[in-house]
């Protein structure tokens, strides 16, 4: 299919008007638009709600992350230790046993388990005044979706039109050049990906 193809078939499905030669009257980004619509072999774009995606998806992508910037840690690692090597720090290993900070270290270690056992407690008391304070008490509140009247009213549109609108899986939204809204078209939609297995 040449591109003028795909282009005509996009806009007929698009639901566009025809000119004589049989190009639809658009903007330069709407023929672009159009083109990759119809030239497009693969599923919809990533969804760009969250909340959509699965809980397995988002627990393979938090694992995935962690992962990468581990390795990517790793690989850091030596060019770290050099920047503390230049700056004067030393090795842990000479500093503790070799130069006799052992000893050092054991005779502190009641001060050192005196604060953490003092932060910890503290840590430990707020949770529990926090829990006391707010347990059984959701502060949160939900936005409440915003009326179509509104929303035709701000963009000075009716609001039959922004409902239908909203009903709608996936549009091409058209601007003058003041940014202004000057009309909505349905675009189609590509297959789903197991449907053209």
């Amino acid at each position: 299919m040449s591109p003028k193809d795909g282009f005509a078939s996009a806009a007929n499905e698009a639901g566009w008007p025809e000119t004589r030669d049989g190009s639809a009257d658009l903007s330069e980004a709407e023929r672009s638009l159009l083109l990759e619509v119809a030239q497009r072999a693969r599923a919809p774009l990533v969804i760009e709600r969250p909340e959509g995606i699965l809980s397995a998806r988002k627990l393979t992508n938090y694992a995935l992350t962690f992962l990468w910037w581990s390795v990517w840690g790793h690989f850091m690692l030596p060019l770290i230790t050099l920047l503390l090597w230049m700056s004067g720090f030393r090795r842990f290993s000479e500093e503790l046993l070799e130069g006799g900070g052992l000893d050092a270290l054991v005779r502190r270690l009641p001060l050192y388990a005196a604060v953490i056992g003092t932060l910890c407690a503290a840590l430990i008391i707020w949770a529990l005044l926090n829990w006391w304070r707010f347990a059984d008490r959701d502060r949160r509140r939900s936005f409440r979706p915003i009326p179509a009247a509104v929303i035709a009213h701000s963009y000075g549109l009716a609001p039959e039109d922004i409902a239908r609108w909203q009903a709608m899986r996936r549009l091409v939204v058209q601007h003058d050049a003041h940014g202004r809204l000057t009309g909505v078209v349905q675009a189609p939609c590509a297959e789903p990906a197991q449907a053209r297995l």
